[in-house]
């Protein structure tokens, strides 16, 4: 389906014009990117109906309704949702026309002037901060061209595109400013401003997490990528061990009050309002990516929740965060608390040997032995367990009821089960550090180091682990960071969808395993977004994404070390991104096997910029469907690397190095005997029919530098071969 948009001048219609005297709409209409703010689908031979309305844009305002049918917009007969999209976008914003329809078999003719994509998505210009391209690292990025775009550079000097690749920055450029910037991320707007800038970016972000070594180190680089103000945020460390009851407690105390001033630009019953929100939002959300396919009451509360997070102090979210963190580092080992004697009360829903318990305004403060214990209260501020095989019980109740906004858990020693919420914040901050044992982490939604208007932060140091959940888990985050640490074993991750290194509206969402053999699953449990049968939704994997028309999103990693992993997902994952975000998936060395279907594997998908960097082994690349393997669409960029290693490509459509609708796709294989296989792409600029072309081309690259013998599966692609194919379509086999 196509969207589109209209603004009225007046709700008075008039009777439609005779259908014979509509003329066939010209194939070579100008592009003066107008929009009229609905959703068509053909029912058969010119037969367009409306399907979406856009809750606040100007089709609803001029009267026009889900199932009308669209006939004309005169002197133009409009029989498919191409002709209505080229039609529209022929008028500049601002001018007057008007659209011939049928209403119960009734013709009616509506009034109207055609808008622009920023006024018909005017929440994305409303009250939040503004992209600065600015930022150091910017500069140091720019200071010298990386081998892959020195590379770039030189093929298209030598297949003259060296003007073409200039007019697709520019196209990208443009969608940079036709939508409104709040909240977008400074590293999603310079890339998108200088797409060949990925590489640099992706060697830069994979140092920054090599060199990160403890909780400190991880809500600093968070709060650096979400372009926060590092002094406001930071605050004195504490003092050295051993701590005391009292320094605990003041310490959680302060933070607490920093979480309180982080929301003190709105109202208690906003707050309220903000934090019960998540649940139905991603629920809305989930079915297709979007937030504005329903109308009325839901979609009120979900705009009035966006308005709210961006008056979120996230600086100041950050700076409890580093207060709590600096405390979880300073209680590295038992030794580290020094207790008052006396005999702890019995609490309900607590069970096992208890060393230590107080009742604080904030919520309880306690200290668990060596056994087998049990917690399931909520209204806890810190829990420290020295051992033993032990259960956590976290419930998804409303966040604004509980008594604090933080939460401590550290657990030394023992196999334990971590059931409901773990290291996961809404409204607070949210830090759980598990030292050693073979854990079981599960939950249903928001669980596994994820944040909403927080910071939460789940750190597991030691063992064979294994994280299930449903939705929004394990490295997700929206305003704010989510970042889930695993150090060492095989590990087992599986969620529904949306995770293991997601970044929404201004979220940094990180799932970093530093050793071992690890699996990721995120596929087969919810519905594909395109209702494909026995085809399954993902949003996961390394994905950055924003709520499509209504917010920008923004970074999702997903970073391994080492290790011979597998990764499995649906539709949307692996190193994506999707409008106004970044997503990357990382993973340094290893066998490794990639398996996903639509959108998949270094992948990009309106306004955004995603990529996989595999950096050795020898590797396994599956994507299913259309659009994988260093895929961009629609002003996007696309990226995929492979260093050494003998390689196994599979795909289906645009895919390995293809792009279409003014966008990049780059594949870069950099050693080894590699075999490639795919319907199209290796190397493609596609289609570029979306908003009249913008201007530009696209530019598609597949690059193999080995000096070993490859195999591809498509025409003219082999060993000790170049050639460009038109849409700036490049291949090349050294």
């Amino acid at each position: 389906m196509i969207a589109i948009g209209l603004l009225v001048l007046c709700g008075l219609s008039v009777p439609a014009v005779q259908a014979d005297s509509y003329q066939t709409l010209p194939a070579n209409l100008p592009s003066h990117y107008g929009l009229v703010g609905v959703r068509v689908e053909n029912r058969g031979v010119d037969s367009l109906y409306i399907t979406q309305v856009h809750p606040e844009g100007p089709a609803a305002a001029a009267g026009l309704r889900v199932g009308d049918r669209i006939v004309a917009i005169p002197p133009y007969k409009l029989g498919t949702a191409d002709e209505l999209s080229r039609c529209v976008q022929s008028f500049a914003p601002g001018e007057n026309t008007h659209i011939d329809i049928l209403r119960d078999n009734q013709p009616k003719r509506v009034q109207i002037a055609i808008t622009d994509v920023g006024h018909l998505y005017d929440l994305m210009g409303s009250e939040g901060r503004r992209p600065n391209p600015t930022a150091r690292r910017h500069h140091r990025w720019d200071q010298q061209r990386s081998g892959a775009e020195e590379l770039l550079w030189t093929l298209a000097q030598r297949y003259d595109a060296v003007t073409a690749f200039e007019r697709l920055q520019q196209a990208l450029q443009m969608e940079t400013r036709r939508y409104g910037g709040d909240e977008r991320l400074d590293d999603v707007h310079f890339l998108l401003n200088n797409p060949l800038k990925v590489d640099p970016f992706t060697r830069d972000l994979a140092s920054s997490l090599d060199a990160a070594v403890d909780m400190r180190a991880y809500v600093d680089l968070a709060l650096v990528h979400l372009d926060g103000d590092p002094r406001r945020a930071r605050r004195s460390r504490l003092p050295h061990v051993p701590l005391t009851e009292e320094v605990l407690f003041a310490t959680l105390s302060e933070a607490a009050a920093r979480v309180d001033s982080a929301f003190a630009a709105i109202a208690p019953s906003e707050r309220r309002h903000l934090l019960s929100t998540p649940p139905s939002l991603l629920a809305r959300f989930a079915e297709n990516g979007r937030l504005d396919e329903v109308e009325g009451a839901e979609y009120e509360a979900h705009k009035r929740a966006l308005i709210l997070a961006k008056k979120v102090d996230i600086d100041l979210l950050f700076s409890a965060a580093l207060q709590v963190a600096d405390l979880a580092t300073a209680l590295s080992v038992p030794q580290a608390l020094t207790l008052p004697a006396g005999v702890p009360p019995a609490l309900s829903s607590v069970g096992g040997s208890l060393l230590y318990a107080r009742q604080t305004p904030l919520g309880w403060i306690i200290v668990g032995g060596t056994g087998a214990n049990y917690y399931a209260r909520d209204d806890i501020l810190c829990i420290i367990d020295m051992g033993g095989d032990d259960v956590y019980v976290r419930s998804a109740a409303d966040p604004s009821t509980a008594s604090s906004g933080v939460y401590l858990c550290i657990d030394y020693g023992g196999s334990d089960r971590y059931i409901g919420r773990a290291g996961s914040a809404i409204g607070g901050v949210d830090l759980l550090v598990d030292h050693a044992g073979n854990d079981a982490y599960q939950g249903q939604e928001m669980a596994q180091g994820t944040s909403f208007c927080g910071v939460g932060l789940l750190w597991d140091r030691q063992g064979d682990d294994t994280y299930r959940s449903g939705r929004a888990s394990q490295g997700c985050a929206f305003w704010g960071a989510g970042i889930l640490v695993d150090s060492d074993g095989d590990d087992r991750y599986a969620i529904a969808q949306m995770g293991q290194g997601f970044g929404g509206a201004r979220g940094f969402g990180l799932l970093a395993d530093w050793r071992g053999s690890d699996t990721y699953t995120a596929d087969h449990q919810a519905p594909s977004a395109y209702g494909i049968t026995d085809q399954f939704s993902g949003w996961a994997q390394g994905v950055g994404c924003g709520f499509r028309g209504q917010s920008s999103g923004g970074m999702g990693v997903l970073y391994d070390r080492e290790g011979n992993d597998r990764y499995q997902a649906g539709e949307f994952a692996q190193g994506l991104g999707y409008f106004f975000a970044l997503g990357m998936l990382y993973d340094r060395e290893g066998n490794d096997a990639y398996r996903g279907r639509r959108y998949a594997q270094g992948a990009a998908a309106h306004q955004a910029i995603g990529a996989l960097v595999d950096a050795a082994g020898h590797d396994r690349y599956w994507a299913q469907t259309a659009a994988g393997q260093g895929a961009g669409w629609d002003a996007s960029i696309g990226y995929l690397r492979d260093g050494s290693g003998d390689d196994s490509y599979r795909a289906e459509h645009l895919s390995q190095g293809a792009a279409a609708m003014n966008s990049w796709g780059l594949l870069i294989d950099e050693g080894g005997r590699d075999r490639y296989r795919a319907h199209s792409g290796q190397g493609q600029g596609g289609s570029t029919t979306y908003w009249g072309g913008r201007g530009a081309e696209n530019a598609g690259g597949l690059i193999d530098l080995g000096d070993q013998p490859d195999a591809y599966g498509l025409p003219e692609r082999r060993d000790d071969h170049a050639f460009k194919t038109p849409g700036i379509g490049i291949f090349l086999d050294r």
